[in-house]
């Protein structure tokens, strides 16, 4: 057989293996060149929708997560300071005192003026005190107060103007104004490496989201 024979044979073989492979991809390189290009795709598209549904997942559980942080907010705010909290005044009366000073001292005051302005001054101390026994006495809760204002003065849907400067971010562990680490989990920002550790290993009961302890599996 000629060289010329043998060309053509060849290139007649090359034309039927690449035409197998378009019609039926069966065979030939072409075809698992074609498979592991679809293989590869449908794997892209699985590890993205993937993706999106962790994201979404993580979105939500961090919603949840300041949305239950703001209720324990307004749930503290909604009470009052004890009526412990106001110490009731030790002082004396000052006519207790006046007799007190005459009889043991026999000291008199400069002028009749300075104790009749004593004796206001304890008559207004006493009605501040009064208000503010009857504040302790009928206290309202957060939600009282907020039922009371005009509806044109929402408390909920109130919004402040923009700022002038940048956001900033306070450290979840030690308030640190300057928290410049992020937690790749519930998004609160760490001010050292310390913190990120505290912030890491304690629990969502804590303070922290315990991504040291289950990762990220297991968003609650």
């Amino acid at each position: 057989m000629s060289q010329r024979t043998q060309r053509k044979a060849a290139l007649q073989a090359s034309q039927q293996l690449a035409w197998d492979a378009a019609h039926d991809g069966s065979a030939g390189p072409v075809s698992h060149a074609r498979q592991s290009l679809a293989e590869f795709s449908d794997q892209r598209q699985k590890a993205g929708k993937d993706d999106d549904r962790r994201t979404t997942a993580l979105e939500e559980w961090r919603i949840r997560r300041v949305k239950r942080q703001l209720v324990d907010l307004e749930r503290t705010n909604a009470h009052d300071l004890p009526s412990t909290a106001f110490p009731v005044s030790s002082r004396t009366d000052d006519s207790t005192q006046l007799s007190s000073a005459l009889n043991n001292r026999g000291i008199v005051p400069q002028s009749i003026d300075r104790l009749q302005r004593r004796r206001e001054d304890k008559r207004r101390r006493g009605i501040m005190t009064a208000n503010v026994k009857t504040l302790v006495q009928y206290r309202k809760t957060l939600r009282e107060y907020l039922n009371e204002l005009p509806s044109d003065t929402p408390y909920v849907t109130s919004v402040a103007p923009a700022p002038n400067y940048p956001p900033r971010h306070p450290c979840a562990s030690c308030s640190h104004p300057d928290g410049k680490y992020p937690c790749e989990r519930c998004g609160e920002h760490s001010c050292s490496t310390t913190c990120w550790r505290t912030h890491r290993d304690l629990g969502i009961a804590e303070g922290g989201c315990g991504v040291g302890q289950q990762g990220m599996v297991g968003l609650s």
